[in-house]
Formats: structure tokens, C-alpha cells, sequence
């Protein structure tokens, strides 16, 4: 009776042992996932603001630059598959609605920097024979700098989300978290006054609309210079995003309360 007891026991704590075991197999390959989601994604932000810098680098170099970015792009859409498989569900809010217009943005821009990129290519693709410098020297100048203002615009909508991960693990006392928030915020506003300044010096909205025929490339300049200038400019985009989320989550929680008094009237 007594190892009857015993065996009886025993098969029931094992099924609760399989279910922490599970539990903690779920735990840890999601955060597995995650870290490789986070490596993805800051490799190829700043990879591509390298990038953005070819007249700083040897056009092997650049290329393979490239090639790397396009391999975690890749990756970067396989890791949300689940983003693609939900497009047609659930309903379109204006927040979602944004969000679904940049990403789909993005797509298209990067994948018209990756077929100018084969077009333009000296070495990494040259085998490949598609060769067309024309029409891959006006793609290539136009699609690289909607990615990275899209690219940017699609950091900015997930900046909260970065943001309170990163706060959550900061525990700072009130006064100075008050001083700590609002000095950020003025530097905040510095860089992207600076942004704004390096937006319009460097005619980004000839690129951006094709008004110009070649980009000119200072080979003199600074590489810190130009790598500030477009960190600011990104910054500039990123905050845009962020606060553009805001007003539209705002916007459609106001809808939402609007139709629920009209309802009960």
C-alpha cells in the first residue's frame, strides 16, 4: 500500500514538473528570441547610418556593408512573420493604420536599394550581370533615403515600447528623476533642432523627390561631421514617429469615447 501511495505520488507531480519545465523552455526561448530581435534590429540601424556614408568607405567595403544589411533585413521580416500572417485581421485603428503604411513603405524602399544596389554592384554581385547604372544610380539615390527616414519614422512608433523596457530597470529617486527627464528632454530638442538644420543643408528633399540628378559627396568632409549630421536627422524622424503614434492613439481613444456616449444617448 505504502509504494502503491508512493507511485500514485509520483505520477502526479510529474505532469506539473513537465508543465515548469515547458514553462520555463517557453521562457527561455522567448528571450532568446528577443535578444536576437534586438541585435537584428540595432545591427542593421547602424549598419545602414554607415551606409549612408559611401564616399567614406572603399566601394568593396560599402558593398559588403550592404550585403550585410540585406541579409538582416531578411531575417529582421522572417523574426515577424506573424506581422505578415495578421495584415488582414483585426480592425485597422489610425495607430495601426500608420504603423501598417510605413512598414509597407519601408518594404518597398528596401527592396529598391537592394535591386539598385545589384544594379550598381563592382564586386560583391557583379557575377550576376545586372549591370544598369542609369536607371540603379537614380533608384539607389532616391530608395536609400526614403529607407532611412522610413527606417527611422518605423523606430519612432516603437520607441515607447523601447523606452519603457529600458526605464522599467532604472530606479531613480523622485526630484532626480524629474531633473533626469526633463534635461533629456532639452537635449532632446537640441538634436533635433540640429536635425532640422542638417535636413535642409544637405537638400535631402532633392534626393528624397529625384529634383536632382547626382549626389553630391564632400570627400573632405569630417566623417564625424556627416555621421552626426544624420544621426541628428534620424533622431529628428524618430521623435516625429514617436509623438505621431501618440496623437493618433490619443485620436482613436477620443473616437472610441465619442461613439460610446452617442451610443448611450
Amino acid at each position: 500500500t505504502g509504494q502503491s501511495n508512493i507511485r500514485r505520488q509520483t505520477l502526479k507531480t510529474k505532469p506539473f514538473f513537465q508543465k515548469e519545465l515547458a514553462l520555463d523552455t517557453n521562457k527561455t526561448t522567448a528571450h532568446t528570441v528577443k535578444i536576437i530581435r534586438i541585435t537584428v534590429d540595432a545591427g542593421m540601424y547602424v549598419l545602414f547610418l554607415l551606409l549612408m556614408g559611401y564616399h567614406l568607405f572603399e566601394n568593396l567595403h560599402h558593398e559588403i556593408l550592404g550585403a550585410a544589411v540585406f541579409i538582416l533585413f531578411f531575417i529582421h521580416n522572417g523574426l515577424n512573420w506573424r506581422w505578415y500572417k495578421n495584415l488582414f485581421k483585426g480592425k485597422y485603428t489610425l495607430s495601426r493604420s500608420l504603423q501598417t503604411g510605413c512598414n509597407l513603405l519601408l518594404c518597398t524602399a528596401m527592396l529598391c536599394t537592394i535591386a539598385a544596389a545589384l544594379m550598381l554592384s563592382r564586386d560583391v554581385f557583379y557575377f550576376l550581370n545586372l549591370t544598369n547604372s542609369g536607371l540603379g544610380r537614380k533608384l539607389h539615390m532616391v530608395a536609400t533615403v526614403w529607407t532611412f527616414l522610413l527606417e527611422s519614422l518605423h523606430l519612432g512608433f516603437h520607441w515607447e515600447a523601447i523606452q519603457k523596457s529600458i526605464t522599467k530597470k532604472i530606479t531613480l529617486p523622485a526630484t532626480l528623476a524629474i531633473v533626469t527627464k526633463w534635461f533629456f528632454r532639452a537635449v532632446l530638442l537640441a538634436v533635433c533642432l540640429y536635425g532640422l538644420f542638417a535636413f535642409r543643408s544637405r537638400n535631402l528633399c532633392n534626393e528624397i523627390f529625384l529634383l536632382t540628378e547626382f549626389k553630391f559627396m564632400d570627400f573632405e568632409e569630417p566623417p564625424l561631421r556627416f555621421f552626426a549630421d544624420h544621426a541628428a536627422i534620424s533622431i529628428l524622424v524618430v521623435t516625429a514617429g514617436f509623438y505621431l503614434k501618440k496623437l493618433a492613439v490619443s485620436a482613436g481613444k477620443g473616437k472610441s469615447s465619442r461613439s460610446k456616449i452617442s451610443s448611450r444617448e
